[in-house]
């Protein structure tokens, strides 16, 4: 093998590798978080004022990598065309040459790249490889500035021409699902961030009965209720909004707000106390009203609380603006919660389990991979439906490779159940 050919063999390997390198930059440049790109335009350091300075010309770096990028793709192409061009015809050269272009280029960037140097960019070394690149990026930068400036004119005036600039970007919901996952891996979102932004897609598709206080754990008042009443009630609950109703809880006439005594009790004033002249109306909803419609509404009415109702009328339970908040950044408990938690592990195959976590709570908390039937959205519900009747402390049943032993049933409600993980005989 002649030297011209030995030399056209190490420049095409070294374009293709400079092809992905440019693409590997580009993923980490774009992956830095906002902090670290503010601490790089106040250090002192030449190199990292020089990052912060790329970065806040984004389009421009990315023409510029993108640029390179191709132009490396395209040496690549010249310099497999020489090679080939020895054995076939040029015409043949140059077709075998874009074959073999294609295929080392795309598993060299998907193989090599996705699976190697993104999982090292996105390590502590990320930093340092930017910082280590760069007087490579600014040369280039420098010198592609004419193109990417009159590339960047060039789009502005086909936006204005097309009247882009007037339309918004939409992406749908899969696609913004993808670029979470996509961040995940690039490290630019970190884990409770991904659970928060999780948690607002599956809004959508939440229905409010899974999310209320149901009926039996309302705390509410009667419209006849005194205040000294209603303050005794209210210091062993610490609620600041409750139902009140008249006859029967089916029919709720009002949201008594606490604050709204503290001028009586300054006064002590209440000889004429009368509940129904402080309470606010209730705002009623129904069950299957979707949790992302539900907050809008919310917002726009300014109220904190929501009366769920049935498809018969009655009361189903309440629903706080705090329920909804909770569906997206977990559990928020004050001073004055003293929730036990939902799950409490006993040993390695034992858990002790609230009989009102949701299904797909302790699917995902346990991987039991309970079934969910339309109606029934908790683990009470669940052994209801098991039972065929309300179960008595100690009964059992199995399902699966799990045995469910009913531990405490309070008002033919399943309140505590122990969740036994059967062991797994050896093969």
């Amino acid at each position: 093998m002649d030297p011209s050919s030995i030399l056209n063999i190490f420049l095409f390997f070294l374009f293709i590798f400079f092809s992905a390198f440019f693409l590997g930059l580009k993923t980490a440049f774009f992956s830095l978080n906002k902090s670290t790109v503010d601490a790089f335009a106040e250090s002192n350091l030449f190199l990292e004022k020089q990052v912060s300075f790329l970065l806040h010309s984004k389009r421009k770096l990315l023409l510029t990598l993108v640029m390179a990028n191709i132009l490396c793709s395209a040496a690549g192409v010249i310099v497999s065309t020489l090679i080939f061009i020895n054995v076939f015809s040029p015409a043949g050269a140059l077709t075998y040459s874009s074959v073999i272009i294609g295929i080392v280029v795309y598993f060299w960037m998907r193989i090599f790249l996705g699976e190697m140097l993104l999982s090292f960019l996105k390590s502590k070394n990320q930093k340092s490889i930017i910082k280590l690149s760069l007087p490579l990026i600014l040369i280039i930068y420098y010198i592609l500035l004419p193109v990417t400036m009159l590339m960047g004119e060039l789009s502005h005036f086909m936006a204005v021409l097309l009247k882009l600039d007037k339309l918004k970007a939409e992406l749908s919901e899969e696609e913004l699902r993808d670029i979470v996952d996509v961040s995940e891996e690039g490290s630019v979102l970190l884990k409770d961030e991904k659970e928060m932004i999780q948690g607002i897609f599956e809004l959508s598709d939440t229905i409010t009965r899974e999310i209320m206080v149901p009926r039996t754990d309302m705390i509410c008042v009667e419209s006849k209720t005194t205040i000294t009443q209603l303050l005794k009630i209210n210091h062993v609950n610490n609620h600041s909004r409750i139902p009140v109703f008249e006859d029967s809880v089916d029919n709720i006439v009002g949201i008594i707000h606490i604050k709204d005594l503290l001028p009586l009790i300054k006064k002590r004033s209440y000889s004429d106390f009368n509940i129904m002249k402080l309470v606010n109306e209730p705002y009623f909803v129904p069950e299957q009203k979707k949790v992302n419609e539900l907050l809008q509404e919310l917002r726009k009415e300014k109220i904190h609380m929501a009366i769920v109702v049935d498809e018969y009328g009655g009361t189903a339970g309440i629903v706080t603006l705090e329920d909804i908040i909770e569906e997206i950044v977990g559990e928020i408990q004050d001073e004055y919660d003293k929730e036990a938690p939902p799950v409490k592990q006993i040993d390695e195959n034992n858990y002790l389990v609230e009989g009102s976590i949701l299904i797909d709570d302790l699917n995902e908390e346990l991987g039991i991979n309970l079934p969910e039937e339309e109606g029934v959205d908790t683990l009470a519900g669940f052994l209801l439906s098991q039972f065929g009747s309300v179960p008595k402390p100690k009964n059992m049943i199995s399902w699966n490779d799990y045995k469910f032993v009913v531990e405490r049933v309070l008002n033919r409600r399943v309140e505590r159940v122990r969740i036994i993980k059967k062991e797994q005989e050896p093969a």
